[in-house]
């Protein structure tokens, strides 16, 4: 399984007040692109965002956050499900990467 559809749908909801996104399935994932800006994914049970260096480097102080592929690839980062298991915190993680530039 590439990507956990019943993540993949919460994010698709979630990503309702935001006018919706793109789906491309790519990086062993589903990516989601606004704009033609990838925003953010699913690989396997991660949400992985993208979002500024600076931004990223506040998130990783958040719940499930890991700071693996951010090290790797600066603006990155990704959660692990027990930081996105409740909706709130789901929406707060797609609003971080919604705000990026």
């Amino acid at each position: 399984m590439p990507y956990d559809d019943a993540l993949a749908d919460r994010v698709r909801h979630a990503l309702t007040p935001y006018g919706g996104a793109d789906e491309r399935e790519m990086l062993g994932g589903l990516m989601f692109y606004q704009s033609g800006t990838m925003r953010l994914g699913v690989v396997q049970d991660q949400l992985l965002l993208r979002m500024s260096p600076d931004a990223a480097a506040e998130a990783l102080s958040r719940n499930g956050a890991d700071p693996s592929a951010e090290e790797q690839m600066p603006g990155i980062i990704t959660v692990s499900p027990v930081g996105h298991e409740l909706d709130e915190d789901l929406n707060d993680w797609i609003e971080l990467a919604m705000r990026a530039p």
